[in-house]
């Protein structure tokens, strides 16, 4: 399964019901809730699943950690990762991704 996400500037696009899984890549960062389009998502380990809807919507993730090395991509699936976006020895408690669905 080939990676779904586009960066589009400060946002993502992706073809409308696209499947898409968004990690976090850290020690002891964690996923406690996520949220795309307002609703919420089911949090597996330290990964989120969600179809992509047409128009704009936003994956919000909550964290729990500490600073540290974070970085945030897409699982294509076959191995392989989507870097999306991360840090360095800091703490963002609540990223949030704009992500336009489009015709597919």
């Amino acid at each position: 399964m080939p990676c779904s996400l586009r960066e589009a500037g400060l946002q993502w696009t992706a073809p409308k019901n696209s499947v898409v899984t968004v990690k976090v890549l850290a020690n002891v960062t964690n996923i406690v809730r996520a949220e795309y389009n307002r609703a919420a998502l089911p949090v597996n380990g330290n990964s989120t699943t969600f179809t992509v809807v047409e128009g704009n919507a936003s994956l919000d993730l909550y964290l729990a950690g500490a600073p540290e090395d974070v970085e945030f991509v897409e699982d294509c699936g076959d191995g392989t990762t989507h870097h999306l976006d991360g840090y360095q020895n800091d703490f963002r408690p609540t990223p949030s991704f704009t992500i336009v669905g489009t015709a597919a």
